[in-house]
């Protein structure tokens, strides 16, 4: 088999292993997350940040870990990567550690703070502006590093959504404005995720449901 056949394979391989869904799904279900959190506060009050920023990163890692674990592995198996993607796959880790807590502190910090009124809004939108930039940039990266195209369209949507919680405070109000900015991105998202794992499972069964 020449060099051209094992890249091509381990080419394949990299790309199956970011067709589950897994990575759409908790991106979904955080921005969803987000969108209910006004009702949380509602309920327990300020301590809801308690909840905001651990229970999605343990949520997140934990469906990550047991999700390629008992679904993905199973119908692919575990390939081994060459120094360059596992290098890759190495700092798109750390990307996803640091971009998953920059984006639930920063969103708690802004559920957090005292708002300004509409005639100093403008300059209140320098920090979500880069906020969104900042998300962008950094899904961007992982984009490249892990060759998903699709990370690049969730950095702008989350980004934008940043940018609707504070356009859409003084128009709709709370919580309506985190329900929309978010929850309508993060559900979208949720279900193209689910679709995915659906189709990912009917395109690798397992072993014993392929001889069936």
């Amino acid at each position: 088999m020449t060099d051209l056949d094992m890249k091509a394979l381990e080419k394949k391989a990299w790309k199956s292993t970011h067709e589950d869904g897994f990575v759409d799904i908790v991106i979904g279900t955080l921005l969803v997350s987000f969108s209910v959190m006004p009702f949380v506060e509602n309920v327990i009050g300020r301590w809801y940040i308690l909840i905001a920023v651990p229970v999605p990163i343990i949520f997140a890692s934990l469906l990550i870990y047991f999700g390629k674990r008992n679904v993905s592995a199973p119908r692919i198996g575990f390939a081994k990567f060459g120094a360059k993607r596992q290098a890759a796959h190495k700092t798109s880790v750390k990307l996803s550690v640091l971009s998953l807590l920059v984006l639930v502190v920063l969103v708690s910090l802004t559920a957090l703070s005292q708002f300004k009124p509409v005639g100093t809004r403008i300059s209140g939108l320098k920090v979500p502006l880069l906020i969104a930039v900042g998300v962008l940039a950094l899904l961007s990266v992982k984009a490249w590093l892990l060759g998903i195209p699709r990370l690049t369209t969730y950095g702008f949507i989350i980004g934008g959504s940043v940018l609707c919680v504070e356009f859409l405070r003084d128009i709709v109000g709370r919580p309506w404005h985190n329900v929309i900015s978010w929850g309508i991105p993060g559900l979208c998202i949720l279900l193209y995720g689910i679709r995915m794992l659906v189709t990912f499972t009917r395109r690798y069964p397992l072993p014993s449901e392929g001889n069936e």
